[in-house]
C-alpha cells in the first residue's frame, strides 16, 4: 500500500479503520529523516516541562523549539555517507 520507499509493514485489522493510519505513517516514516536532515532541531528551554495528547498523532504543548537550516555542505556529505 505504502509503495517500496515505506519499510513499516502494520498488520491490517480493519480495511475501513487502519488503512488511513497505515498511510500516515507510511508518510511520517518519509518525511521526518528529511527534516532531520535539512534542519538543525533543538529545545529552547530544554527543562522546560511539556505534555504530550493522544490523538492521531501525539500532539505536543510546551515545547518551544529553535529550527535552523543545516549548512548545505553538511547536508550533501551525510547524504552521500
Amino acid at each position: 500500500m505504502c509503495g517500496e520507499e515505506c519499510t513499516y509493514q502494520a498488520p491490517l485489522t480493519s480495511a475501513t479503520t487502519d488503512t488511513p493510519a497505515k498511510i500516515s505513517l507510511c508518510e511520517m516514516y518519509k518525511i521526518v529523516p528529511q527534516i532531520l536532515r535539512t534542519y538543525h532541531l533543538s529545545l529552547v528551554d530544554g527543562a522546560q516541562d511539556w505534555e504530550t495528547h493522544n490523538y492521531w498523532f501525539h500532539k505536543t504543548s510546551g515545547v518551544n523549539t529553535k529550527v535552523q537550516v543545516r549548512n548545505v555542505d553538511e547536508v550533501i556529505s551525510k547524504v552521500q555517507g
